[in-house]
């Protein structure tokens, strides 16, 4: 094909095989970089959840692990399904987009671990930022954890639990 005996370079001997291996290896990895992102992941690069998670979450009695790179896309703008994790505990809160919607006064929690910022109530100030960027961080004090199981008795009233969330090594 390319070589009859093979070719030489110093002690690495080119082969068929390995300049086909090689270009196969160049070719799959070209595609990829151009190939458009998958439908499940917006278009955005981030890491996709399964099918299966999809079909589980539109199921009736749905129990999924998610890692918090994943909720990012249950915003309601990314994935029609609205998801927030109270303490590591998925809620599907796509029945109030008027507070979790894209217009919602709550719609920063969208996708995310909210506890730690519902806990402290830092909506409008400017450690909130840190508070979701940080959710395992555990700050709160005596008053800020009453406030945060206050919002979860809040949300299972009224949400149903889809999932936990699943924490890494980094979280």
């Amino acid at each position: 094909m390319f070589f009859d005996d093979g070719v030489s370079l110093g002690e690495i001997e080119f082969t068929d095989a390995l300049v086909a291996g090689i270009l196969v290896v160049l070719f799959v990895g070209v595609a990829c970089m151009i190939a458009p992102r998958s439908r499940f992941d917006g278009g955005k690069g981030k890491r996709c959840v399964t099918k299966a998670t999809l079909e589980e979450l539109a199921g009736d009695s749905p129990n999924v692990s998610l890692r918090l790179d994943q909720m990012r896309m249950f915003n309601g703008q990314d994935h029609q399904k609205i998801l927030i994790s109270l303490q590591g505990t998925i809620y599907d809160v796509t029945s109030a987009p008027e507070f979790y919607g894209k217009d919602g006064g709550y719609h920063v929690y969208a996708g995310r671990e909210a506890g730690r910022a519902l806990g402290k109530m830092t909506l409008g100030q400017p450690e909130h930022d840190e508070d979701l960027e940080n959710p395992w961080k555990s700050d709160l004090d005596e008053k800020q954890e009453k406030v945060l199981r206050d919002w979860i008795k809040l949300y299972k009233r009224k949400y149903p639990v889809v999932g936990v969330v699943q924490r890494g090594k980094e979280d």
